[in-house]
């Protein structure tokens, strides 16, 4: 190697070094969020999506590119065997995730710089990661804010769009697709923290540009949204299914993701959901507090009737068989696929069960206003969505286990769970944007406290229980000294201390 190639070496990682140092001063609250949306055809398993030993919902979107639930209530709810297994504590687990995202405000009340929210709500209780004791709460509450649109932030500041061989030379396109939630621009920062890249084989035909902290003393994967990461993060950082590890919050990025993503200036062309229908007795009313209006004249004064659909011309008034629209109000026409707006705050309800014996669920129904642009004027009309099954449906079952490795799968969720309107929005070819549609299923796997018996192929010894180490077990926990809470229900803490010990 030449002098003057290390002297030319030695300057460029000077120069970097400044100019990393510069940029973390000048910018010490960098941020960044990351959307998730239906794989696109690029996003192939060979350049790191889709990974091995994975089950990921879908891949990193581009701006514009967001998935969206367009109602403002979504309901959740649990099957007999869930019960069986986790019990009313592990119900008042995913109660407890579901209540970190009932407690953010409307997007429009966040402040500009997000500075309300901390950018770390890690947590370690020291007993349960002893213990090897997953938070059933932090591993809903990761599940559950990709369900709202938010990917991995963390892995994806880096991602490969392409690898090409030719004239034995390797070619990488490398893309960010992670964004800051002040300013929208592609980011390299996560809640303060630079990460740059790295390209490495990380499986067998599959090459990633894996994420590194340019600091390596700065927090690595903070976001609740990156805490499930499936793919190659460097410098071996936290995860969801870390024994001990839990949550008490949302980070500045994961709110400020879902602040993109659902802010009231969001429109997008969209379908309503399917089971939405008119609300006919606000529709006569005038009621649910809203101003209804809508472009064109009216048959009638308000507040008895202000919602006719728009006239087609000025001097047009159709005909309306009144009798008709007081005794079949379903079919009053409503307005699917128009230009809407972010619903600005989802809320999260609850469906029981009939009975503990069957997976029948109590009706419920939710009243909205579902706001439209029609000729450039913002319009409304009175809807309600009927439920009688969740959007959310929790279970437990028996897994099996991983491909290639004797440990049982954690959990298992409905993959791509996506609408894609793109072609309503424009003639580009593009990812995005969509909706985000139900029933999604969420999976735990309620195999129980597993014991591990690792030996080699030509070892001259049987494996034992003495031999055996115990697997991690599901576990309700927090920064109390109150004991973990063992899952199944009925799995005494005492149980499992005397198996850690071998008593």
């Amino acid at each position: 190697m030449s002098f003057v190639y290390v002297k030319e070496l030695v300057r460029r990682i000077l120069s970097l070094s400044i100019a990393t140092g510069c940029l973390l001063m000048a910018r010490p609250q960098a941020l960044g969020f990351s959307m998730v949306g239906p794989f696109p055809a690029w996003q192939v398993q060979t350049i790191g999506y889709s990974v091995p030993n994975s089950i990921e919902i879908g891949g990193p979107m581009n701006l514009g590119e967001e998935y969206r639930w367009n109602r403002p209530v979504i309901t959740y709810g649990f099957t007999s065997a869930f019960y069986n297994y986790f019990g009313n504590q592990g119900a008042a687990e995913i109660d407890a995730a579901f209540q970190i995202l009932q407690d953010l405000p409307e997007t429009t009340k966040m402040s500009d710089d997000l500075s309300e929210f901390p950018l770390d709500t890690r947590r370690v209780n020291f007993r349960a990661a002893a213990l090897d004791v997953i938070s059933l709460r932090a591993v809903a509450l990761n599940e559950v804010i990709a369900y709202m649109g938010l990917s991995e932030p963390e892995r994806y500041t880096w991602t490969l769009r392409g690898r090409r061989i030719q004239d034995e030379l390797i070619t990488y396109t490398v893309l960010k697709r992670n964004f800051d939630p002040i300013t929208w621009e592609p980011s390299s920062f996560v809640n303060g923290s630079l990460y740059t890249y790295i390209i490495e084989q990380t499986w067998a035909n599959v090459w990633e540009a894996v994420p590194y902290l340019v600091d390596p003393l700065r927090p690595g994967v903070t976001s609740v949204a990156g805490l499930g990461t499936p793919g190659q993060i460097g410098d071996l950082t936290p995860n969801v299914f870390n024994s001990g590890l839990f949550v008490n919050g949302l980070t500045r990025d994961d709110a400020g993701g879902l602040r993109y993503i659902y802010r009231p200036n969001n429109y997008n062309i969209e379908n309503l959901p399917p089971d939405a229908e008119l609300n006919f007795e606000a529709f006569l009313s005038g009621g649910l507090g809203s101003p209804w209006a809508f472009p064109g004249e009216t048959l009638f004064p308000p507040p008895l009737n202000p919602f006719l659909p728009p006239l087609f011309g000025t001097n047009t008034i159709p005909i309306i068989n009144i009798t008709n629209i007081f005794s079949v109000p379903t079919n009053f026409p409503i307005t699917d696929t128009a230009l809407r707006r972010g619903v600005d705050k989802l809320n999260y309800q609850r469906m029981n069960q009939d009975s503990f014996l069957d997976n029948i669920f109590t009706p419920v129904t939710n009243s909205y206003v579902d706001s439209y642009v029609s000729n450039r004027t913002l319009v409304t009309q009175p809807l309600q969505l009927v439920s009688t099954a969740p959007d959310f449906v929790f279970d437990a079952e028996d897994l099996g286990l991983a491909a290639n490795v004797a440990v049982p799968v954690r959990l298992t969720h409905t993959l791509s769970p996506f609408q894609n309107n793109a072609a309503l929005n424009g003639p580009s070819v593009v990812s995005g944007p969509g909706t985000i549609d139900a029933p999604i299923t969420i999976t735990f796997s309620s195999i129980g406290p597993f014991f591990v018996n690792a030996i080699p192929t030509d070892s001259p010894n049987n494996p034992s229980e003495e031999t055996a180490f115990l697997g991690v077990v599901w576990g309700s926990f927090d920064a109390s000294t109150n004991a973990p809470i063992i899952f199944p229900s009925g799995e005494s803490i005492r149980e499992l201390e005397k198996r850690v010990l071998g008593f």
